[in-house]
């Protein structure tokens, strides 16, 4: 599989989650061969660690034009890629077995650094700085602070570390940079705020405790629900990863809300109902059966479930008696 061009995107979600981006991707030899079958593959990585997270695909079904336009909108799964075991053909040498994110039914191999090709066969001497990762033997990912094509260029902007209380300096893309925006950003840690992270926030602090689960999830939900008179209630959903050690988690939010709820998998629990708005308060939550919210499957029969809401809120009483 050769690679006829490439680009990158340097993504912030808290600064650009609604920043439309617009790539140009060239063909390395004009005209292109029609007899060949041409496609955009998307990587994403985490800067910071440099991990791997997924992999998105998509063919160019018009090779034959001189431009094809692709729009894609990318959602990122919330856990990262696990290898689905030796299920690709030819099989990974020096690599993982993945499926696509678009395309479960399409695998592909995702090589180790310093390895490419279908298989992840093809050795090649990675000359990216130390610290950098090898994505191809032209390809070079570099870590926060570093860029150039090897990476051996240092940004200077994060050296006099103006974030404040642990922030984390990151450098954002100039080619995207909002001319109001600085070069450089900081990403406060939960409870901070500000553009150095120097002011700290009243927030609600709601722990959790995973004792009495037979399994530890890999990622929590966390619901805040506000009630309004003469208004839709405004949920505000947080999502909360949990590593494989933990027993205990805590969130901290500055929403206000009346009723939390937390959900893992199809599961729901009662956290908090209060009739006054909570604003700063800290709470701690158990996740156990007894707080557990049926479902109205579980309480009623087909028959009744799959009525119209309108019939079924008239009887909503009787799975309280």
């Amino acid at each position: 599989m050769n690679i006829e061009s490439y680009d990158y995107i340097e993504y912030l979600p808290s600064r650009a989650c609604n920043t439309k981006y617009n790539l140009y991707l060239l063909y390395s030899t004009r005209p292109n061969y029609l007899s060949k079958n041409y496609s955009v593959k998307i990587d994403v990585f985490n800067q910071v660690t440099l991990t791997y997270r997924a992999s998105w695909i998509f063919s160019i079904q018009f090779a034959f034009l001189s431009v094809y336009r692709l729009p894609v909108l990318l959602k990122m799964p919330v856990s990262i890629m696990q290898s689905i075991g030796k299920h690709c053909w030819p099989s990974c040498i020096h690599g993982q077995c993945l499926s696509y994110i678009n395309n479960q039914n399409l695998t592909y191999c995702h090589c180790e650094s310093g390895w490419s090709g279908v298989q992840c066969h093809i050795k090649h001497t990675c000359d990216c700085a130390l610290g950098s990762l090898c994505i191809s033997n032209s390809i070079c990912l570099c870590p926060t602070g570093r860029f150039g094509h090897r990476c051996h260029l240092t940004q200077l902007s994060c050296q006099s570390q103006p974030c404040l209380n642990d922030g984390q300096c990151i450098l954002e893309d100039i080619r995207y940079r909002h001319p109001n925006h600085n070069r450089s950003m900081c990403i406060c840690r939960q409870g901070y705020a500000g553009n150095r992270c120097e002011y700290r926030q009243n927030q609600t602090e709601i722990d959790f405790s995973f004792d009495d689960l037979e399994t530890i999830p890999s990622f929590l939900l966390i619901h805040l629900i506000l009630v309004e008179e003469n208004a839709q209630p405004k949920r505000t959903s947080l999502m909360k990863k949990i590593q494989f050690d933990e027993s205990s988690t805590k969130i901290l939010t500055s929403v206000i809300f009346h009723m939390a709820f937390a959900q893992i998998l199809n599961n729901y629990y009662l956290i908090i109902v209060r009739e006054n708005a909570i604003i700063f308060e800290q709470i701690s939550a158990k996740l156990i059966p007894p707080y557990r919210c049926q479902s109205i499957l579980e309480l009623f029969d087909d028959i009744f479930s799959n009525q119209h809401l309108l019939k079924r809120i008239k009887y909503y009483h009787i799975a309280c008696q």
